[in-house]
């Protein structure tokens, strides 16, 4: 075992193994209430978020996950690290995760509130925009033509100006890397 850490309210403990999971144990009884499963390496580190909702996991395999602390679902994964992780941590209004990597780096990670909803229907067009590919007919990305981008930035512009004045997570995201 590689941590354990109190859940906020201290009712519940996560902790870390080598076996790659995480588990969830009752404070009071030591009883196991679930296991964090996914990780295809050693998880080094788990923290529960600031209301005990969520916990997120480090792992040798390059990334984190974020899990349904009751549950025990995995809701996200957090990739990018070129080598494993020894840290990830909430902020302590639980809105964003900070991953530390052995390649060097620090990650920070914007969490969406379970309010948010489902994206928009925009949303897929504003990560192909981000991304400046599409998958094609066969699978594969390939990279957007330029009128075909052009035509999606002012796309997302004319989103931009219909939620001017609306402040939605997803909104908020557009205009963060979608500026006019």
């Amino acid at each position: 075992m590689w941590s354990a850490q109190f859940c906020p309210d201290g009712s519940r403990i996560v902790t870390a193994s080598e076996d790659r999971t995480a588990r969830v144990w009752d404070a009071a009884t030591g009883t196991r209430l679930t296991t964090l499963a996914v990780h295809e390496s050693e998880v080094c580190g788990a923290q529960f978020s600031p209301d005990g909702t969520w916990i997120v996991t480090a792992s040798n395999d390059n990334t984190a996950r974020v899990w349904d602390a009751t549950t025990g679902k995995s809701l996200a994964t957090l990739a990018g690290h070129e080598e494993r992780l020894w840290s990830a941590e909430f902020s302590p209004d639980g809105a964003r995760i900070v991953t530390a990597s052995f390649d060097k780096t620090a990650r920070i990670w914007t969490i969406l509130p379970t309010t948010a909803g489902p994206p928009p229907a925009w949303f897929s067009d504003f990560l192909r925009y981000l991304a400046q590919m599409r998958l094609n007919s066969d699978g594969e990305l390939e990279i957007l033509k330029p009128d075909d981008w052009l035509a999606l930035r002012e796309q997302m512009r004319a989103v931009r100006r219909a939620g001017a004045g609306q402040d939605t997570p997803y909104l908020r995201i557009l205009r963060r890397f979608a500026p006019e």
